[in-house]
């Protein structure tokens, strides 16, 4: 089976970040390439917010490229995500069995992150061989997330909850 070949679209967007991130660690404020018929000039802002690419990227080709509309979604989340993520602490499963946030389906949820909790509550139960294990919360603390979902199979260590 032959690979791929990457389109030129999707080889223009990479070249796109390649050299916007080159320009940005080299403090570049314009740079132009031109191969063949294809000219690109990229031009990056000095004010902060104004776009991915800062104010324009052109190509005598196909006019002006927004950034915004056409660029892959995966570099936009880089872009949003905080530069630094505080360690959280887990909660893990004592033993395999099924998840459940809930004492029955139409109870509510013994929590709903982000909260706060007190030692000894319950959390969550994981149901092994027909017996309900409730568990605890083992200090007083602030779960951020709950990561197991509800109803599915957990193993023993596997992360139940994040917390701080």
């Amino acid at each position: 089976m032959k690979p791929k070949k990457k389109s030129s679209t999707s080889e223009l967007i990479s070249f796109f970040e390649e050299c916007y991130s080159l320009m940005k660690v080299k403090g570049i404020r314009e740079f132009g390439f031109e191969k063949g018929e294809i000219k690109i000039s990229i031009t990056r802002a000095s004010t902060a917010g104004a776009g991915v690419f800062g104010e324009g990227i052109t190509s005598s080709r196909s006019g002006t490229y927004t950034p915004a509309e056409e660029f892959p979604r995966e570099i936009k989340r880089r872009k949003e995500e905080p530069a630094e993520k505080k360690a959280l602490n887990t909660i893990k499963s004592p033993l395999s069995g099924v998840f459940y946030n809930a004492a029955s389906p139409n109870s509510k949820p013994f929590i709903n992150p982000p909260c706060n909790v007190s030692k000894g509550d319950t959390l969550c139960i994981v149901e092994a061989m027909k017996v309900l294990n409730e568990i605890e919360s083992p200090s007083h603390c602030r779960i951020i997330t709950a990561i197991a979902k509800n109803a599915e199979l957990v193993k023993k260590d596997d992360e139940l909850f994040e917390f701080e």
